[in-house]
Formats: structure tokens, C-alpha cells, sequence
């Protein structure tokens, strides 16, 4: 789960400052290229967050976007507040 919690921690970084951050869709592309993820492996990382209820990926576009869900947001306050990085 440790580079689902990298994505995770990464997606809240860029919504953090929105009114409501479980609004704000973030490009799965674009995301994987700013983190160095190739975008097949973001697909299946963001598969695993949407499993646990973390994200929730819309497939209206391709490449899909997501959004964190109030669950991810605590969660990564939560890794935020435990490790900085």
C-alpha cells in the first residue's frame, strides 16, 4: 500500500487548498507524469484506492479522471500528520 499511499498523499497535496477537495478531479495522466508512474500503473494503483474506498475514478473521459473521497482526504491527512514526506 506504500505507493497507493504516495498517490494518495500527492493527489490531497494539489486539492488541500479547494472549498471541497472531493470535488476537484485530478487527470490520471498528468498525475502520473508529474510522479514518475508510468499511467498503467497509476490505472492499477487507483484501481486498488477506488477498491478500499479512497478514490473514486471516473472513466467518462480516457484517460480517466479521479477524486479523492472524504475517506481519502482523512487518510491522507492522517499519513500527512505521521510522515511529512
Amino acid at each position: 500500500m506504500e505507493k497507493e499511499d504516495f498517490i494518495l498523499k500527492e493527489i490531497y497535496k494539489k486539492v488541500q487548498t479547494m472549498d471541497q477537495p472531493n470535488d476537484f478531479p485530478m487527470d490520471a495522466e498528468k498525475l502520473s507524469t508529474q510522479l514518475g508512474i508510468s499511467q498503467e500503473e497509476m490505472l492499477a494503483l487507483c484501481d486498488s484506492l477506488a477498491d478500499n474506498g479512497f478514490v473514486a475514478v471516473s472513466s467518462f473521459r480516457n484517460p480517466p479522471v479521479l477524486y479523492l473521497t472524504f475517506t481519502g482526504i482523512l487518510r491522507a491527512k492522517r499519513l500527512l500528520t505521521h510522515s511529512p514526506s
